[in-house]
Parts: structure tokens; sequence; C-alpha cells
């Protein structure tokens, strides 16, 4: 693709509309081809991002032109996202939860629906202290969520990725230990709880993945087996030892894995075995507690 089709379309100007307007519609039309319904969203993020300027006042403030430096960087940034590069990396942010992340490739890029993951676990865990494992942290999404809205709480955050914990050390709290670890290899307890989405797409279903997410995020954060239940299994079997008593275990599933999940855990002796949906009313998390 030439460098000349990966530019804003230069759409017939329409008299009287304001620069910043005008920025906003070629450039979702220029996103359209590869970013479907979302192109409109992400011509906003990306107007944020080289202006500075919040969601609500792109439309107020949409007299406000862009100038030569940011149009070429625009230009440059709508190429990268129509090549099937995810926007979270082109930008080197993503907004997760309630915190505002640096993101690159050695890390998945945080979703929407690993934010009922933290909802659960600040809805559940009430002391003033807690003690809590990130399991996989990636970019520390997850752990920086939750010690953004509990500050007095202590956070291990873990990966076998070397890039990925280089990421999570520039969202997360200075107090909090990063470490790199196959699993629950050499994490120590007691621990409160630990908190872990783990790569839950089986082999079949990681063929099917946008090209945007198979050809740029990490498989190790994706693939999670033949059937997916890898990590499952592990958790189930091993985790409980890192646990103080009655202690926690908060997981994010695919939404079809719940039943096996649930049983899984039940079976390893696991107890108050739940699950909780996601706003599209699929299973999204199941959380358990450590027998006594």
């Amino acid at each position: 693709m030439s460098a000349s089709r990966c530019r804003t379309p230069r759409n017939t100007d329409r008299p009287g509309e304001p620069p910043l307007r005008r920025a906003l519609r070629r450039t979702a039309a220029a996103l359209a081809p590869a970013s479907g319904p979302l192109a409109r969203h992400y011509a906003e993020t990306i107007l944020t991002a080289l202006t500075g300027l919040p969601h609500h006042r792109l439309y107020l403030d949409a007299a406000h032109a862009l100038g030569a430096g940011q149009r070429a960087r625009l230009r440059a940034i709508v190429a990268r996202c129509r090549r099937g590069e995810p926007l979270p990396y082109v930008l080197g942010t993503a907004y997760f939860h309630s915190v505002d992340l640096r993101i690159g490739p050695g890390a998945l890029i945080p979703r929407p629906d690993t934010e009922v993951l933290v909802e659960e676990v600040l809805r559940r865990e009430q002391g003033a202290t807690r003690v809590f494992l990130d399991m996989g942290t990636g970019s520390g999404a997850i752990a920086a969520a939750i010690l953004a809205a509990r500050p007095g709480w202590r956070a291990l955050a873990s990966d076998l990725s070397l890039p990925a914990l280089r990421i999570a050390r520039a969202n997360l709290p200075s107090g909090c230990l990063c470490a790199c670890a196959d699993r629950l290899e050499g994490i120590t307890g007691p621990l409160d709880f630990v908190v872990c989405n783990p790569p839950y797409v089986t082999r079949r279903e990681f063929t099917r993945l946008p090209r945007s997410v198979r050809g740029f995020e990490p498989v190790i954060a994706l693939d999670g087996g033949e059937d997916g239940l890898d990590f499952y299994r592990y958790l189930a079997a091993h985790c409980g030892a890192r646990l103080r008593s009655d202690g926690a275990l908060y997981l994010e599933i695919g939404w079809k894995q719940a039943r096996q999940v649930t049983g899984l855990l039940t079976r390893a002796g696991w107890r108050r075995v739940q699950m909780r949906r996601d706003l599209a009313g699929r299973p999204r998390v199941v959380s358990a507690r450590r027998a006594p």
C-alpha cells in the first residue's frame, strides 16, 4: 500500500465546516476500511491525543486548527492503523478502569471486559490492608487499577515476559514489586488474594482472531492451550498454597468457559465458587475461596 493511499482522504470541503470537525470526519473516513464501526471513536481518540483536548471538547472547540506537525503525525498514525496495527500501540497509551496506561507491543492491550475483574475484586475485598498477586500482569493494568482505588494495599506483579514487566513498571506505583516468574514459580505467601487474567484462547480460536490481535499482540498472553484451560488447571491445583486461610482467587474467563472453570475449582476443593457476568450478560469472572 503506498503512502499516498494511507493519507486522510481529501473529501470535498463542506462550506463553513470548522477545521477540527473536518479533521475528525476525514480521519474517521480513512479509518473506516480497517476499523469499521469503531472508526469514529478511534478518530476522536487520535485527535484527543494530538490536541490535548478531552473528548467532549473536540466538538465545542471545533474551530481549533491542527498545525503542520500535528497534520504530519495524524497522517502517520492513520497509515499505521490502516495496516492493522492496534491504535493503543500506535499511540503508546490506553485507558483502563480509572488509569491512563503506557502500552506497547510487549504487553496485551487491556480490554473493557477485564474491568469487571477489577470491580469484582474491589467489591469483595473490603479490608483496609491487603497483599495480593497480579499473576501475568502484562501492562500492569489490573494491579494499577486496584491500587488506584485502594492505595493502602500492597501488590506483587509477576510475568514471564521481561518486555511486559518493563511496561508494567512504568504503570505501577513505586512501592509495587515486579517479578519475572513463570506462573507461580518463586512466589511465596501468604497472600490475601491472587487475581489473574490468564491466556484462555483455544488453539482453534487463535487462528480466527483478527489480524490486529493475532499479528501484533503477544501470543504468550493469548494462547491457553488446546482447550484454553491450561492456566486454570494449574491455578486450581497450585494457587491455594500461596494464599492465607480463606484467601481468594479471582479469574477472568472466556465467556464459554464458566462451567469448565467452576468445575475445575470445585473438584480441586475450592469453596464459594461464584461467577459474575459482564455488561453484555456473558460469564466473565470466576472467584473462589481457599478451603481453611
